[in-house]
């Protein structure tokens, strides 16, 4: 399987400092995307931080975080998927005491939505609301669930998906890396076809306006294309923080 990799980060319109970051690993196959939250408590270097833990992590011999596991992995899930999710629980670990040591960054946290390709196995890891796609046959399907209030309102029936876009809640969090000791991780395995797939970490854009659809090529954050072949990516909103 070829791999076809690239990212792009931008800081929008409004903010002077950009909270994202992103690694791009292709030897390892291991693409991670994070956004900070805090703004003058420092989330990019929550963001930071993130990324570099997680890719450290993953590159190590390391099987157990050594953090309290609150969420349960089936036990017929690979090791990479399990090792990821490690990964992620090391890397809010870290984050948390770094805050809490240092009253300047007290309030940082990110996001993170995580994916790393063995294979024709792509294992999944997210905290937050910056998501992960794959894009296959020309369908685009959203692998991850927001952990955002205005998501887990539309998905109890509280409000509509409409409402939802117009919300002056879309910020607010309900996991984070970084806002607690430990964090629930959301974690999945998908099956990738050679030629006929997409995986696409979303984009987060820190002015929060429509910059494309779902067809824009521009508009895709840590695209991985195992199809050897030009696939277009998928787009992200975000509200500024």
């Amino acid at each position: 399987m070829q791999i076809v990799s690239s990212g792009l980060s931008d800081v929008g319109r409004v903010r002077t400092n950009n909270e994202d970051s992103f690694q791009v690993v292709e030897p390892l196959g291991l693409f991670i995307l994070s956004d900070g939250m805090g703004g003058e408590a420092h989330g990019e270097v929550a963001s930071a931080m993130a990324v570099e833990i997680i890719h450290k992590y993953c590159e190590s011999e390391k099987e157990d975080s050594g953090v309290t596991v609150l969420d349960a992995v089936p036990e017929n899930w690979s090791s990479q998927t399990r090792k990821l999710r490690n990964a992620v629980r090391q890397a809010n670990h870290l984050i948390y005491q770094a805050a809490q040591k240092n009253p300047e960054q007290r309030g940082m946290g990110a996001t993170i939505t995580t994916a790393w390709l063995k294979e024709s196995l792509l294992s999944i890891a997210h905290v937050g609301d910056s998501r992960a796609y794959l894009l296959r046959s020309g369908n685009l399907q959203q692998l991850t669930n927001d952990h955002s209030l205005v998501a887990e309102q539309v998905r109890r029936g509280l409000i509509t998906p409409q409402q939802a876009e117009q919300s002056e809640m879309q910020s607010v969090l309900l996991r984070a890396l970084g806002a607690h000791p430990e964090v629930e991780v959301d974690v999945d395995e998908v099956e990738v076809y050679p030629r006929r797939a997409a995986a696409v970490l979303g984009r987060i854009d820190a002015h929060g306006d429509r910059t494309g659809d779902c067809g824009d090529a521009a508009s895709g954050n840590g695209a991985v294309d195992g199809s050897g072949e030009t696939d277009r990516a998928g787009e992200r909103e975000r509200r500024d923080r």
